[in-house]
């Protein structure tokens, strides 16, 4: 009787030991550690969830079909709570340590390579560290990748879309978020109407562009329903519709 006691014990002992390592993490993750909290917007509503976290919690797995965009569908206010919205549902684990800002010195944190996958063409995001410079180090689909029009960099991801499949490793630097918006009088608005695929000239010497307001209920996600070829036009699809400055 003692030693079966013993055993459950032990039993019992080694689960909780491994409890942590069995937590799924979204690809190129770097957790701080194993913990990882579930906070999740029903019905579209705006919630916030308590963390054990002492370093601000980051994305590290997706689990609705509704983006989980960081500053648009989740974020956080403090290092020990975490917000979404917008029916993103999501699991969150303790923070990155940022790489370094050029500006100060320094390289990349050490990272493996990471795939992101564009499957039967869908868009799909794929996180990494906040503020990660990232670059494409070698392609796996037939399909060739190209940056800006089937794969991008954002300040906490990477997107691929139309068939691209590749792997990618930190190029070093720091990739900031987008500034606040301040008018310039160097804006267009672009029109998707029926969703319909749609161009806008945009002037090439303003520099490259960004969207600063969603002026349609369809979304507008660069790379899946608007994009820029680098030359002197935007694209609009999917019933986007919005407004674009030079950054």
């Amino acid at each position: 009787m003692k030693n079966s006691r013993i055993a459950a014990l032990l039993a019992l002992l080694a689960a909780a030991l491994s409890a942590p390592a069995q937590a799924q993490i979204g690809s190129g993750a770097m957790p701080v550690s194993g913990r990882t909290v579930l906070c999740e917007s029903r019905g579209d509503q705006y919630r916030e969830c308590s963390t054990p976290f002492r370093s601000p919690p980051v994305l590290m797995n997706v689990l609705s079909s509704a983006p989980c965009d960081q500053g648009r569908s989740w974020g956080s206010r403090s290092p020990g709570m975490v917000w979404v919205s917008n029916g993103c549902r999501a699991e969150f684990g303790e923070g990155y340590a940022p790489p370094p800002r050029p500006d100060i010195g320094g390289g990349a944190v050490p990272m493996g390579p990471m795939r992101c996958e564009s499957e039967d063409g869908n868009y799909r995001e794929c996180p990494v560290p906040a503020g990660m410079r990232m670059a494409m180090t070698r392609q796996l689909s037939s399909t060739t990748c190209v940056e800006g029009r089937n794969w991008g960099n954002r300040y906490a991801s990477v997107w691929v879309r139309n068939g691209c499949r590749a792997e990618f490793q930190p190029a070093g630097g720091w990739n900031p978020p987008a500034p606040p918006f301040r008018p310039s009088g160097r804006s267009i608005e672009c029109s998707s109407d029926n969703r319909a695929h749609e161009t806008c000239y945009w002037n090439p010497r303003w520099g490259y562009p960004r969207m600063v307001e969603q002026l349609s209920d369809h979304s507008c996600r660069e790379g899946n329903s608007w994009g820029y070829d680098g030359r002197s036009q935007i694209w609009v699809d999917r019933g986007c519709r919005a407004r674009f400055s030079a950054n």
